[in-house]
């Protein structure tokens, strides 16, 4: 994550973590749920990358609303 992100938390299922940004990447589709966004989190001392079709929040094929967008992401 860049070192100027101020981390916007999200939910997971039950579990909150930090998203410092999101950005349009392949599509996911699971279940009735899909979309294009992926968001970058940090949980549990790990950094990573998951589809928005797993965060609590938004609609389809809509960024998670409150995570900035792809300028936010290094």
């Amino acid at each position: 994550m860049a070192e100027a992100c101020r981390p916007t938390a999200v939910r997971l299922g039950r579990e909150c973590v930090a998203a410092c940004c999101q950005a349009l990447g392949d599509r996911v589709v699971d279940g009735p749920y899909e979309n294009a966004y992926w968001v970058e989190i940090a949980a549990h001392g790990q950094v990573g990358w998951i589809s928005a079709v797993y965060v609590r929040g938004g609609a389809d094929n809509q960024p998670v609303p409150g995570v900035p967008g792809p300028a936010s992401c290094v």
